[in-house]
């Protein structure tokens, strides 16, 4: 909308009362344009906002697996230690894929050179039989091998993936809100306006993991070959849904 100044005005006034029919009419389309936004702003915008939930397990196969490592140097080439230890970490599980998450060195009172080493790798629960013992079987002076910890949580890749399928569940929920709306209340058309995602509570694992972490934990635990011990964590997915109406 165009803004007269005064010095407009007074040009418009100063050319006759021709101009004053334009002005009133400009007033008044000023007015009706303000009435207008005031009574919109009045309305009430009949929204509807409700809670959807979904929950779902997410299944995971493998285990996370840390093995640690403490090397203790006198002499020899650290280079010839990585490899021993590496070594030793891929016939503790060969289809592992390791990876070195943490290192410390440091120096004992008789001079020797001190590593700590931890790994970790993702392992199927049929490999994860006898690991203990291999570990010690694997150690030797100098470089002692042992399973720090056995975890079993699902990867970030599972979890997404859960996730996914329960947005998809709640997009459903929340379009199926909005059609019965809809037919509730014809003349609105609502439709669905806003989706705001909440991942509540604390994952809860099954009873079979639950189980299966104690015996892995205290060492020694085995698995037949070819158990096939599914472990899963329910995760519950809440969305704030907005309906707004479409007229």
């Amino acid at each position: 909308m165009r803004v007269f100044s005064t010095t407009s005005l007074r040009s418009l006034l100063a050319a006759g009362p021709a101009v004053i029919p334009v002005l009133g009419a400009l007033l008044s389309a000023v007015t009706a344009i303000g009435q207008a936004q005031a009574q919109a702003a009045d309305l009430p915008r009949d929204e509807i906002v409700l809670q959807l939930s979904a929950e779902d397990w997410v299944e995971t196969k493998t285990a996370r697996v840390v093995a640690a490592a403490d090397v203790a140097i006198a002499g020899e080439n650290r280079a010839s230690v990585r490899d021993r230890m590496l070594d030793a970490l891929k016939k503790l599980s060969p289809e592992a894929d390791w990876r070195l998450s943490q290192f410390a060195r440091s120096q004992d009172s008789a001079g020797l050179e001190r590593w700590r080493v931890t790994a970790e790798a993702r392992l199927p629960e049929k490999s994860l039989g006898g690991l203990d013992d291999r570990a010690k079987s694997l150690s030797q002076p100098g470089l002692q091998l042992r399973i720090a910890a056995t975890q079993f949580m699902p990867t970030l890749d599972e979890r997404e993936a859960t996730l996914a399928k329960l947005r998809a569940a709640l997009y459903a929920k929340a379009k199926a809100e909005a059609e019965q709306a809809a037919k509730t209340w014809p003349d609105r058309a609502y439709r669905v306006a806003r989706v705001d995602f909440q991942q509540i509570g604390i994952p809860m694992a099954r009873l079979a993991a639950q189980e299966a972490m104690p015996m892995a934990a205290g060492g020694g635990a085995s698995f037949a070959p070819g158990d096939d011990l599914a472990v899963a964590q329910k995760l519950t997915l809440q969305a704030t849904v907005t309906l707004a109406p479409s007229k």
